[in-house]
């Protein structure tokens, strides 16, 4: 240098860090007209615009080929949006209200410019949603319906006259006809009884099986599907239980239908005395019974069903042997299934029925789970 010697220490060196820059708001459209930045403070769209598009740009000489752009609209979404290399936000059929447009500019490093360019914008309501508008309406609804009530009041004051005069010279006429009306009325009070007392039977045989006196299939499927949404909405256990009567068949063909009747009606007793206030059983068809028990685990439902093959088989110690000795001896096979990826109550349905499946081929007389 001019004065000696320079000793320049690179360890010392500052290395210029290149900075986004603050974008600027270059034009805005609305429904594709152009708008003048005079027009800009704030943005006022008139009621039924559709449209908004908002171009912007940044200068960057630094980098100006990693210069990104992100931005948001307040009051709408608050959450910084990825232009993705776009110098254009577009915004389409905007609520009525006062909304915030911010950009800024970032070099793809992951920080942002420190200033962000704004723009203030109010969407005008439409027609209806106008106080005013709604006020008239109103008031418009409120007049319509007191002249509606005002002329059908005169109409009715019209017909109370007529109406008087003609009770005047029908009284006696009408003193029989009130006879007539109340042995009417009785016949009728009669009548709505019966179809009450029917409607009661109609709906306990819609819901009952007509041989066992237990749930339908019908009253299984609304149990379960209603069990099902609850257990699946508050997280708790359901477990469901396919039981079927082993060689339930050879029953009918060596001891008469009337007999496996019989046996139906056992089965289901003793499976409903099992069973507690909150847990469902019905015949699910032939010999084929279903158990709903809500707030049940898998162990706890094995546990039931075991008890339950031993007191149909004779063997429960707690029950004692078989005690309708004019019974043939039977067995049942279970297959249980409890809640856990199941997405319908079908599918559950369908588990437990593999696993009867299981039962049966593992020799029957045994519960699989």
């Amino acid at each position: 240098t001019a004065r000696g010697l320079a000793a320049v220490h690179a360890g010392n060196m500052q290395v210029a860090v290149a900075r986004p820059p603050v974008p600027l708001i270059k034009a805005v459209h609305v429904d594709g007209a152009p708008v003048p930045a005079a027009a800009r403070a704030p943005l006022r769209l008139a009621a039924g615009s559709h449209r908004v598009e908002i171009e912007f740009i940044g200068i960057s000489l630094a980098a100006p080929e990693r210069l990104r752009y992100e931005y948001r609209l307040l009051g709408l979404d608050d959450n910084w949006m990825d232009a993705k290399g776009d110098t254009k936000a577009v915004f389409a059929n905007l609520p009525s209200g006062t909304f915030r447009f911010e950009v800024r500019s970032h070099l793809g490093t992951g920080e942002a410019s420190t200033a962000a360019a704004s723009l203030e914008i109010v969407q005008e309501p439409q027609l209806l949603e106008r106080w005013w508008f709604r006020v008239l309406l109103a008031a418009t609804l409120v007049a319509m319906i007191v002249a509606v009530i005002a002329l059908r009041v005169r109409q009715l004051e019209t017909q109370k006259m007529l109406l008087h005069k003609t009770v005047e010279a029908r009284t006696s006429e009408l003193e029989t006809e009130k006879r007539k009306l109340q042995s009417i009325s009785e016949e009728r009070e009669q009548l709505l009884n019966q179809v009450a007392e029917s409607a009661r039977a109609y709906e306990k045989l819609s819901k009952e099986d007509a041989l066992t006196g237990i749930a339908n299939r019908r009253e299984l499927d609304r149990v379960l599907s209603a069990e099902f949404a609850r257990s699946v909405r508050t997280n708790r256990p359901l477990s469901v239980i396919l039981a079927d009567i082993d060689h339930f068949k050879r029953v009918n063909d060596e001891h008469s239908h009337a007999v496996g009747d019989a046996v139906l009606k056992h089965v289901a007793q003793v499976l409903k005395h099992a069973c507690r206030k909150i847990d469902s059983v019905g015949r699910f068809g032939g010999e084929e019974f279903l158990l709903v028990l809500p707030e049940t685990g898998h162990d706890e439902a094995m546990h039931i069903c075991e008890r339950l093959r031993k007191s149909i088989a004779g063997e429960d110690p707690v029950s004692g042997p078989r005690k309708d000795k004019t019974l043939p001896a039977i067995t049942m096979s279970f297959g249980v299934a409890s809640l856990a990826d199941e997405t319908t109550h079908e599918r559950l349905i369908a588990h437990a029925d593999a696993k009867l499946y299981e039962a049966k081929h593992a020799g029957r007389n045994r519960v699989m789970g």
